[in-house]
């Protein structure tokens, strides 16, 4: 097997795993989203530290995801 070969396969499975990843992040944030949305309808005042640490923490997450 050539080198530009093998080059060309591994650059489609870090396509595929960077695919799986980002669809992983945004069930994730779907997930987030509904807790949320749980959250406010149980208790709407405690909702608002929840929603902030919840959206601090996606930031977080969203910066190291860009670092990777």
């Amino acid at each position: 097997m050539t080198s530009d070969k093998m080059k060309e396969i591994l650059a489609k499975l870090v396509d595929t795993s960077n695919i799986i990843v980002l669809w992983m992040y945004f069930m994730d944030l779907e997930k987030i989203y509904l807790q949320g949305v749980e959250a406010f309808q149980k208790q709407p005042p405690a909702f608002n530290d929840a929603f902030i640490f919840s959206n601090r923490q996606l930031l977080k997450d969203t910066v190291s995801l860009n670092t990777i």
